[in-house]
């Protein structure tokens, strides 16, 4: 007994002696070597469960899963839930609605008052060097500034010395296009981009920005406070890690934030900072999950599973006040000071940080009411530390919903769509009818209501609310404890939310089912209830017509986008709510004879090469259309234009060989001219009932073939493949475009990095000697040719894009800017090249065009494209090749534009075009594409006749895809001639 009360005393003598320690530093005298750094990397909408250390099954994060095993994890550590307010506290260390804003209003998003006193503030009283990057979210529009925004409320005016990113949030979208809105990208008070098209560079230039902020300031004190923009949509990842990520877009987006904090970190080793350096990673709010409007029953389509995050096993999500909406992961980071390997349950928030940095710091905290606490001893070493905070509000903006101490959470009652809490209370399902009660450590799902059984608790909690709102305030009451800076009347905000805003929804319009009439007299619309002949010929289905009126997700209760009460479905289970994807099999229609040139049904459920419905020709058995699924359970109208087909015999086959997420297929509402031939169709009943196994090939394989292709690959991986399958040549760094010149050696365009933070065109040998050299000046180089001369052709994406023509000394022969939109730089120009008349071919990306310049910089011919053009090759005939990496599909066009040859998903057996990004015509006329959206097992390059039969293809297991390639030899045949690629 005595041996245990020693080491409780010790242990406690420890803290106690930290503690001392760091109130020491509370002094003015604290030298500049002793005070510490303190770096916050704020992600904005991520989840409770969206890194590994707190569960993510499907995201990987090995940068910040090591942080927290060298540091700490807090369990209960809490922000506000919406973006704004999370902000405004963690700033002022403060509930936001407390602090002063603008015109002494309480606003729902709040703007922090000139006069509030910020962290960046507080440290700086100490010496701090200070940095906002990323995004701010507190400014308060003013007509006539450089920017916009009033100066007084942005980061410059508000105690930090530098400032880079957004001014706002990215949009309230799918995809940037899907809105007129558009967000700045500023520096300091100077418009960098005035209008960000593309997202997938900001987590990458934050990066660089903050690296090189703290090795400017690697001599003394700094705060750096990182607030990525990611992962709110419209999401965003580099071409290092999108589509890399199993968790999806929304994935790629995390990933690519933990490889930030990686590198921050390495810079820290680096630098000789670790040790005095406190990180701090979390997130503003819960993920915001809104798969339909409001999450209305009815509404449409709006946010895809994959590109939100997850609150798991919290209950709720952002904008809401169950815990999923304001718990969020947190890791903190101080190698000799935080204990490694610490978990805590303990409450803190956001708000702790101000109180606590000023401490360790001994900078000077303002002279008003705090509701941060100092939690140094919960980083300490103490296992039996206590949060210093007696309760914790919940706040939907200015409305206390609920409050929590200890264990226990109290739930106040409130109506379905309060109007005072504005765009907040657009929710459906969050109505509370009386008050709740839970014990939120046991029960983190709120899902048990105990209020009857504890209402001494009840009580207790109950009056913690109503100091809540005689202190801090409420949609009603303006709190005694609340700050004002001005004579105008003191007043809260009460916004209405009254209709929901007009967005084009995440699946276009003209996808979405709208009751029409039928093509002609033959449909199948499963009104009967049962199968119309239709019969399962392989595997097992449990209930295969289902009137199933909502999705099966459990957080999207929209409803089924379908054609009156019955559909067929791959998903339903023989009992129970959830859909059991691990059912397979094939299902066929009875035979029916084409009358008509159209075709026209919904289709829902996986996008797989095992999950699809085919027109199949009944005398061949070849697939003569062929449709999925989008990962998503609204079903899409497809039309297939049957043109040709006039009295052939086919059938309907709808496949499912896929056991895994998204492992079905919905379908209704097919409709055709034709009429069911019952003869052939016993027939192949028949036929089926003898050699079921082999009737039917339910998933697509690549076919045998004679030819084989040795290539180079250029992307995130740069290689050559042997035809025999094997990697013989590699380079360490990420290329875009390039070529093995006739000498051997190899000419790169490389992608912007450490090297080369402009990116570069760079020849070298096999061996890895360089031999070339030339640096990029702007934000990209992303094209080079060698020409016939010796010179090379590059183009250059930045503010200012140009086309140039070097010599080998690396003197400028050719210059002239490309005519392209400036808001977002990836996406201006690819493979450009010179044609044999002395002008210069170049796709332009977002503009949706191919141009052709003269030497002086003259457009003399372009044509539109349906999608965003990526490659561009100019035939010996005149006629131009383009792949359209967006629309998936590559196209040819004669001299006046017009289509000659076109190739899609839907020419093909299966969906083998993923991102139609690099692309070659060889000798023979066949036309080779890649997929660089193929990840992981996947075909990764396509060999197609003019007629558009596959004769070759290429897949591997790699993580990335292949951005451009070139194919070396066929048979082992060299091709001959320059490469059309």
């Amino acid at each position: 007994m005595l041996g245990k009360q020693a080491k409780h005393m010790s242990k406690h003598l420890r803290i106690l002696l930290w503690l001392a320690g760091a109130w020491l530093f509370s002094g003015w005298s604290l030298s500049a070597a002793q005070q510490p750094n303190f770096i916050v990397i704020l992600a904005d909408d991520l989840g409770y469960q969206d890194l590994g250390c707190f569960g993510s099954p499907l995201i990987k994060t090995p940068a910040l899963d090591r942080m927290a095993q060298e540091g700490m994890k807090f369990t209960s550590f809490y922000a506000q839930a919406v973006c704004g307010p999370s902000r405004a506290a963690f700033l002022s260390g403060s509930y936001p609605i407390r602090v002063g804003e603008p015109s002494n209003r309480k606003l729902q998003h709040t703007v922090l008052h000139p006069k509030e006193t910020t962290i960046a503030e507080v440290l700086k009283t100490a010496g701090y060097a200070t940095a906002c990057i990323g995004k701010w979210h507190q400014g308060e529009k003013k007509s006539g500034t450089a920017t916009g925004w009033d100066p007084a409320t942005m980061p410059n005016a508000q105690g930090f010395d530098y400032f880079y990113g957004t001014p706002l949030y990215n949009g309230f979208t799918v995809e940037v296009g899907d809105t007129p809105f558009r967000s700045q990208l500023l520096r300091n008070e100077t418009v960098v981009q005035d209008k960000v098209e593309s997202w997938d560079n900001i987590t990458q230039d934050y990066t660089r920005e903050a690296v090189q902020f703290i090795r400017e300031h690697k001599g003394n004190p700094f705060f750096l406070y990182l607030a990525h923009n990611m992962p709110h949509i419209p999401l965003g990842a580099s071409e290092r890690f999108k589509g890399k990520s199993k968790g999806g877009p929304f994935g790629d987006a995390v990933e690519e934030m933990d490889w930030s904090t990686g590198e921050i970190l390495k810079t820290l080793k680096q630098l000789g900072l670790d040790e005095n350096t406190l990180v701090v990673f979390t997130s503003d709010n819960g993920p915001w999950v809104e798969t339909t409007r409001g999450m209305d029953p009815k509404g449409k389509a709006f946010i895809p599973r994959n590109h939100s995050g997850h609150a798991d096993p919290l209950r709720g999500y952002k904008m809401l006040t169950w815990d999923g909406g304001l718990r969020v992961p947190c890791v903190m980071r101080w190698p000799g000071k935080i204990p490694a390997g610490k978990v805590t349950k303990e409450i803190a928030s956001t708000m702790d940080l101000l109180p606590t940095f000023a401490a360790l710091s001994g900078a000077k905290l303002p002279e008003v009411t705090l509701d941060g606490r100092d939690i140094r001893a919960l980083i300490s070493d103490d296992a039996e530390a206590k949060s210093p905070h007696e309760a914790i509000y919940y706040y939907s903006y200015t409305h206390l919903q609920a409050v929590r101490s200890g264990p226990w959470k109290l739930v106040r009652p409130r109506p379905e769509f309060p109007k005072w809490t504005g765009f907040s209370g657009r929710f459906h399902g969050d109505g509370v009818k009386e008050t709740e009660l839970y014990q939120i450590e046991e029960d983190p799902g709120e899902s048990h209501n105990v209020a009857s059984a504890h209402p001494e608790i009840v009580a207790r909690l109950q009056k913690l609310v109503e100091q809540g709102r005689r202190e801090l305030g409420d949609y009603d009451v303006i709190g005694a404890g609340a700050r004002f800076f001005e004579t105008a009347p003191k007043r809260p905000e009460v916004k209405e939310f009254t209709k929901p805003v007009v967005v084009k929804q995440a699946v276009n319009e003209s996808d979405i089912y709208k009751p029409q009439e039928p093509l002609g007299g033959l449909r199948f619309d499963f009104e009967s209830g049962d199968l119309q002949g239709w019969r399962v010929v392989e595997g097992k289905f449990t209930a295969l017509i289902n009137s199933r009126e909502q999705f099966h997700h459990q957080l999207n209760k929209a409803a089924y986008n379908k054609q009156g009460k019955w559909f067929l479905t791959t998903l339903e289970p023989e009992k129970g709510d959830r859909g059991d994807d691990a059912q397979t099999g094939v299902v066929e229609s009875p035979v029916f004879t084409v009358e008509g040139n159209k075709a026209s049904f919904l289709v829902g459920g996986g996008k797989h090469l095992e999950t699809y419905v085919a027109l199949v020709d009944a005398q061949s058995g070849g697939v003569l259309k062929r449709a999925s699924g989008n990962n998503a359970e609204v079903m899409q109208r497809v039309n297939w234009d049957l043109t040709g087909l006039k009295g052939k015999k086919v059938f309907l086959r709808v496949v499912d060989a896929h056991k895994g997420s998204w492992g079905h297929v919905t379908l209704d509402d097919f409709s055709v001219a034709g009429s069911i031939d019952t003869a052939a169709t016993q027939k192949r009943w028949a036929l089926l009932a003898a050699a079921p196994k082999e009737a039917t090939a339910p998933a697509w394989v690549p076919p045998k073939s004679d030819i084989t292709h040795s290539f180079i690959a250029f992307g995130a991986e740069t290689y050559i493949m042997s035809a025999e399958g094997k990697v013989v040549w590699t380079y360490p760094a990420n290329t875009r475009d390039g070529w093995v010149l006739p000498n051997g050696n190899v000419l790169m365009a490389v992608s912007k990095g450490k090297e080369y933070p402009g990116g570069a065109v760079v020849e070298v040998k096999r061996d890895g000697t360089k031999v070339f050299e030339f640096k990029g000046s702007q934000a990209e180089v992303n094209t080079v040719e060698q020409l016939d001369n010796g010179n090379l052709l590059l183009t250059e994406a930045g503010p200012k894009p140009r086309l140039l023509e070097v010599n080998r000394q690396g003197e400028i022969k050719v210059e002239f800017p490309i005519q392209c939109q400036l808001t977002n730089f990836h996406m201006q120009s690819r493979m450009s090249r010179k044609l044999p008349n002395g002008n210069y071919l170049v796709p332009q990306l977002l503009d949706k065009v191919v141009r052709e310049y003269d030497k002086t910089g003259k457009i003399v011919w372009e044509v539109k494209t349906p999608n965003w053009p990526f490659t561009a090759i100019r035939l010996a005939n005149g006629n131009t090749v383009i792949n359209c990496t967006y629309g998936n599909m590559s196209i040819e066009v004669d001299p006046q534009g017009k289509t000659v040859w076109q190739l899609t998903n839907d020419d093909l057996p299966a969906p083998l075009i993923k991102d139609a990004c690099g692309g070659q015509r060889l000798p023979n006329g066949n036309t080779v594409i890649t997929s660089y959206g193929s990840r992981g097992k996947g075909v990764k390059l396509t060999e197609v006749t003019p007629g558009k039969k596959i004769v070759w293809t290429y897949e591997d297991e790699k993580n990335h895809g292949i951005h451009h390639f070139q194919i070396l030899d066929t048979n082992g045949t060299p091709l001959a001639g320059k490469p059309m690629k």
